[in-house]
């Protein structure tokens, strides 16, 4: 009997435009330059008006709430490593590591379930977005996704794959697929 560790990774490939990391970057760093000055602010105020300042701390935590959701969708990779008893699904982005594992006699299912339907924001213009809303909106809606492709075992549910075309999501499943067939 062979006891020899096989694995295979099958890479999650993100096709985020170069424009959409500098603008998360960009953001981000906004955001935090702006929680540097409103704790400065609140610092220069503690003494005066108390409650003045903690609303400057509660800003300045709020944005660095933000800062780190725009730095983790700019600079984040996914993958999945299949081994002889588990599959590993993979989240990597700049201070953050997350892998969450299946055994592979528990997975009751890998799809493709798509893109997670989100409601439109209200002020969102059909001809032109004026106010900007609907991009926000849209900005937003990126950070929170979960992913396009679902598995499923007993205990556990977990979407990856964020942001990924339907082919891609394709083609991760059946590299996937293949993958445990090899090994099993």
């Amino acid at each position: 009997m062979d006891n020899k560790i096989h694995e295979t990774r099958v890479d999650i490939k993100n096709n985020d435009k170069a424009i959409l990391k500098f603008g998360f970057g960009f953001t981000a760093f906004v955001s935090l330059s702006a929680t540097v000055g409103f704790v400065f602010i609140g610092i220069s105020q503690i003494k005066e008006d108390t409650l003045f300042s903690l609303l400057f701390f509660a800003l300045a935590f709020f944005l660095y709430i933000v800062a780190k959701r725009y730095i983790a969708s700019a600079f984040y990779s996914e993958y999945v490593i299949v081994n002889n008893k588990a599959l590993k699904v993979v989240y990597k982005s700049l201070g953050k590591f997350k892998e969450t594992e299946f055994g592979l006699e528990k997975i009751i299912h890998i799809k493709y379930i798509g893109e997670e339907n989100f409601t439109k924001h209200p002020l969102d213009n059909e001809t032109m977005d004026y106010i900007g809303f609907g991009t926000a909106e849209k900005e937003m809606q990126y950070i929170i996704s979960m992913g396009t492709i679902e598995i499923k075992s007993d205990e556990t549910q977990l979407r990856f794959g964020k942001n990924i075309p339907s082919w891609e999501a394709e083609r991760v499943v059946s590299d996937i697929e293949m993958a445990i067939k090899r090994i099993g």
